[in-house]
C-alpha cells in the first residue's frame, strides 16, 4: 500500500476518484437540509449514487465584505447579495460551485470582479474594497490582527469535508 498525500481543488480530486487516478479523497459541499436538523454527519452517496462520501466534519462558510460595506450586507440575505461583486475561484473549486448552487435558484449567478485560489488572497482582496467572499468560519477564527472587513451577520453556508471514494 502507497500513500501519497496531495492537496487539490475539490471537485477535480472527485472527478480523478471517478477516473480511477485516486482511490480516496477528499470532498466539500453542502450540508443537505435533512442533516442540518439532525446534526448528524450523514454517509451518503452523489452523483446518481456513482461516489460515496463519508461526512467527516462540519464547519460554516461566511460571507465577509469590505469594511465600509456594512449596509449592504449586514441583517441581508442571499437574494440582497446577487448584484454585488464577488470574488471567483477556479472552476473545480468548492467555493464556486457552493455560491453558484447558493445563487442558481434566482436565475441569476453573481457578479463576479476578482479571482484567487487561496483564502488568504480572497481575504486582502475583500480588505482592499473590491468585492464580497465566502471563508471558512475557522480561517476568520484564526485573524489575530485587526480586520478590515465585515461578517455578514444574517448569512452562513454550512458545509461537511467528507471522505469520498467510489460507491463501488
Amino acid at each position: 500500500t502507497e500513500v501519497f498525500l496531495r492537496y487539490g481543488l475539490s471537485d477535480d480530486v472527485l472527478a480523478q476518484i471517478g477516473r480511477g487516478e485516486l482511490d480516496v479523497g477528499y470532498y466539500i459541499d453542502a450540508t443537505p437540509p435533512e442533516c442540518l436538523a439532525s446534526g448528524i454527519l450523514p454517509e451518503r452517496t452523489i452523483e446518481d449514487g456513482k461516489f460515496r462520501l463519508m461526512a467527516l466534519m462540519r464547519y460554516d462558510y461566511r460571507v465577509i465584505a469590505p469594511g465600509e460595506w456594512s449596509d449592504k450586507v449586514l441583517g441581508k440575505d442571499w437574494a440582497d447579495l446577487i448584484d454585488l461583486p464577488w470574488i471567483t475561484t477556479p472552476q473545480a473549486s468548492a467555493h464556486r460551485r457552493l455560491i453558484d448552487d447558493v445563487f442558481r435558484p434566482t436565475g441569476s449567478l453573481p457578479k463576479r470582479i476578482a479571482f484567487a485560489e487561496h483564502e488568504d488572497a480572497m481575504i486582502e482582496f475583500v480588505e482592499a474594497g473590491n468585492c464580497l467572499s465566502l471563508v471558512r468560519d475557522c480561517v476568520l477564527d484564526r485573524i489575530t490582527r485587526k480586520r478590515n472587513f465585515v461578517i455578514a451577520d444574517k448569512l452562513a453556508l454550512t458545509c461537511d469535508l467528507s471522505f469520498a471514494c467510489v460507491t463501488s
